[in-house]
């Protein structure tokens, strides 16, 4: 990808030629300061951005209530074992197996974000015959939607497939991605017009950190950047960069209140088709790790019966099972997540 460092821009996609010129000086400042935050190079559970930053880009976030805070702390789980008992609950009914099986909606309590941490844990191995999308966050970045996650679908009913995708919309323009030599970029319109990062990432059971964060502003707009840590291996993967442009004159932050849902896309003729899979989320994390999420909001599709989302006894960690003897537990509604403790 060509960078184009930030003393040789000439004009911002963000900023319109109607507006102020100390509006536009400081929406540079802004991107600037941005673009050089520290990310994470090693264990993510170990790093946070120290206090000074912190403050600095909370008092540019904004916040909306109480905040959480979140600490360092191990982000795997004691134990992989579902822990609710599932005995007093119903068998569950046979749908349509196809779509929308469990919808996780996150709120921090800040105006906008910079940079995302998402921590999964797959309990269990994905298992025939089900082509899933486990998407992590589908909200907007400015003004343009985008959505990424882990897919996997099995070829020939047996051989796991596995790869991670990212897209935004409103282009199809390859300038807008850009992918490091393992992956490669897909632009097409069969969703509405998008770019995309596709990347053969070979996930199995165990604990991942996904990191999203604002880096470079060009004349265009700005990249933001996708890694993936990888806890068993101890090792960051990185899974390119989209450009996203600025809105209403300012830069291009993500939109709190994204949403984390498994979909059952292709190899199924009924929801009893739809392999035994748990995983959990570890926690979703913003402004260097240092804010967590303070409430989230649980809904399931209409096809899927065999799918349940539960809170973990710790008030945190949200667990995900779909597929199989599944049963349902949990209605929908939003629910308060716990604060963490030193």
């Amino acid at each position: 990808m060509r960078n184009i460092t930030l003393s040789l821009m000439l004009v911002v996609a963000f900023a319109t030629n109607s507006a102020p010129a100390d509006k536009r000086s400081d929406v540079r400042k802004q991107a600037d300061y941005f673009a050089g935050l520290p990310a994470p190079d090693g264990d993510p559970a170990r790093w946070q951005w120290p206090s000074p930053i912190r403050r600095r880009v909370r008092q540019v976030l904004g916040a909306k209530g109480t905040l959480y805070p979140h600490y360092r702390k191990a982000v795997s789980p004691r134990s992989l074992k579902y822990p609710f008992d599932i005995k007093k609950a119903e068998p569950p009914e046979t749908g349509r197996g196809h779509g929308g099986m469990t919808y996780v909606n996150w709120t921090l309590g800040l105006k906008k974000l910079a940079d995302l941490s998402i921590d999964i844990t797959f309990h269990t191995e994905p298992k025939p015959s089900a082509a899933v999308y486990i998407q992590l966050y589908d909200f907007r970045i400015g003004k343009t939607g985008q959505y990424f996650g882990f897919q996997y679908s099995f070829k020939n009913g047996e051989e796991l497939k596995t790869k991670f995708i990212w897209s935004r919309w409103g282009t199809r323009d390859e300038a807008d991605a850009w992918a490091p030599e393992e992956g490669w970029i897909e632009s097409a319109g069969y969703e509405g017009d998008f770019v995309g990062i596709r990347y053969p990432y070979a996930w199995t059971k165990g604990t991942y950190t996904v990191h999203l964060m604002m880096r470079e502003t060009d004349e265009v707009g700005t990249w933001y950047e996708m890694r993936i840590y990888d806890h068993q291996q101890e090792e960051w993967t990185t899974i390119g960069r989209l450009r996203f442009p600025g809105a209403d004159g300012e830069l291009p932050f993500i939109k709190d209140g994204g949403g984390s849902w498994c979909e059952v896309y292709g190899g199924t003729k009924s929801s009893d088709d739809i392999g035994g899979c748990h995983l959990s989320y570890g926690g979703v994390y913003a402004c260097g790790r240092t804010v967590a999420a303070r409430e989230v909001r649980l809904s399931y599709g209409k096809t899927t019966p065999n799918s349940n989302i539960s809170i973990d006894p710790d008030g945190r960690r949200v667990h995900v099972k779909y597929g199989a003897e599944t049963r349902r537990l949990t209605p929908k509604g939003k629910y308060k997540l716990k604060r963490e403790r030193r």
